[in-house]
């Protein structure tokens, strides 16, 4: 994926209970990170784990995670990587493939750095270690 301060482009995926929710509705935070991952990825589940931790507490949404695939394969991916305890970060289901081909994606997982509505970076390719990603994820969240 070019990134060249393109638009985030209009998708809709679903919520935890089903309901549709559009790319402009995932989070009210001017600066955050979306999380494409998969199931059956080892890599995407060691990411959605570290996802909750990169949350800053007290803010609104500013890691979320799309899964692609339906919401009862995703919530099997959410309950495996957040066990009870750590900080939970919003979740949707990709179960039509809209973000994964609005976003032109061909793997996960990947990282997008979004600022209002703009995708200003990406991370994508062997991102076996959540460590790898840690400091760039939260440098950009603490902007």
């Amino acid at each position: 994926m070019a990134i060249d301060d393109s638009p985030l482009p209009a998708f809709t995926v679903l919520s935890p209970d089903g309901a549709a929710v559009t790319s402009k509705q995932l989070t009210t935070a001017q600066r955050w990170v979306l999380l494409y991952v998969a199931p059956g990825c080892a890599p995407c589940s060691d990411l959605a784990g570290a996802a909750g931790t990169w949350q800053p507490p007290g803010q609104p949404a500013r890691i979320v995670v799309v899964i692609r695939g339906d919401v009862t394969e995703s919530a099997t991916l959410v309950e495996r990587t957040h066990p009870r305890g750590k900080i939970a970060v919003p979740w949707f289901a990709d179960a039509a493939d809209e973000a994964w081909q609005a976003l032109k994606l061909s793997g996960v997982p990947i990282l997008i750095g979004v600022e209002d509505n703009v995708i200003k970076w990406s991370i994508a390719g062997v991102l076996n270690d959540p460590k790898m990603v840690d400091s760039v994820v939260r440098t950009w969240l603490e902007r």
